[in-house]
């Protein structure tokens, strides 16, 4: 499935960033855990009727940027709540 919009050497970076990302979230969730009780977290939902539309390639693109916004989110959250 991959081969069809991305070469084998851009599945293997594309894997190992997830790989990376995943460690890194793990680790920062980790963190967040010790200092936020569980009754203060928030559970969000998406609402949106047009999610999932586009081609793979395109899909895969947006996931990306969504996932480096959640991490600038993310990482700035965290910088102050310490």
């Amino acid at each position: 499935m991959y081969d069809r919009y991305l070469t084998i050497d851009e599945v293997d970076k594309y894997l190992e960033w997830e790989k990376n990302e995943y460690e890194n979230q793990k680790w920062i969730e980790e963190k967040k855990q010790d200092k936020k009780p569980l009754q203060e977290r928030i559970n969000y939902h998406i609402n949106n009727n047009q999610l999932g539309e586009g081609t793979p390639k395109q899909k895969v693109l947006r996931n990306i940027e969504a996932i480096k916004l959640l991490n600038k989110l993310e990482n700035d959250s965290f910088i102050y709540e310490t």
